[in-house]
């Protein structure tokens, strides 16, 4: 389904006008199709990509793309050696190497999340080279890296979904809009439970086909 298609569904399963709507109007359904659009991919790690960028000597920290919620595959290429690195939590470096953070550079062989934004490597490179990233992610309002998944935004957009899971964004959206912009409705919280259900039961099949 493409957008006009999914907003269709979902002004339909809300039981509102398609047009001319002052409670639910096009632009809120998209933006809620969008929201679900990332529910899907948060929670069942359907997509991933690979980026990769540059390395500088003795600098620990770097920028995640954003996109990227959880990575996968981290690997340091250095001096000829392509290493795949352990993910490791800074607690534990703690109780490893208590002082890890004055360590020497060297070849990386841990990579951890230092927060939602930077990911780190120990130790820290001891000469320029390259970080290898694959990661899990999220639909993003820009594309500029290939590989990055696009929101919906134009009426012939269709999720980069199979054609069978469409149906999640149009429960996902219908259960935000209800405990959203639509609570004033009747029986709008069974009716967003109904649609969280579904969006579940679906879920659950999209999992269990994500490798």
């Amino acid at each position: 389904m493409n957008v006009t298609e999914l907003t269709a569904r979902v002004y339909r399963d809300l039981a509102e006008a398609a047009v001319q709507n002052d409670r639910i109007s096009a632009e809120a359904v998209l933006d809620a199709l969008n929201q679900a659009y990332v529910q899907v991919a948060r929670e069942s790690w359907c997509f991933r990509r690979e980026t990769s960028f540059p390395t500088e000597e003795g600098e620990a920290l770097y920028t995640l793309p954003e996109d990227v919620f959880e990575l996968r595959v981290a690997r340091c290429l250095q001096g000829g050696s392509d290493a795949r690195l352990t993910f490791i939590s800074m607690d534990e470096l703690d109780d490893l190497y208590p002082r890890w953070r004055s360590a020497d550079a060297g070849m990386p062989r841990y990579c951890y999340r230092y927060d939602a934004r930077y990911c780190g490597l120990y130790p820290a490179p001891s000469a320029v080279g390259t970080l290898i990233l694959e990661g899990h992610i999220v639909p993003v309002s820009q594309t500029s890296s290939a590989g990055q998944v696009a929101f919906l935004a134009a009426a012939a957009d269709a999720p980069e979904l199979p054609e069978p899971y469409h149906a999640l964004l149009v429960h996902g959206a219908v259960a935000i809009l209800l405990t959203t912009l639509a609570f004033d409705m009747e029986g709008a919280s069974a009716r967003a439970q109904l649609a969280q259900a579904q969006f579940y039961t679906l879920l659950s099949r999209l999992r269990s086909e994500v490798v």
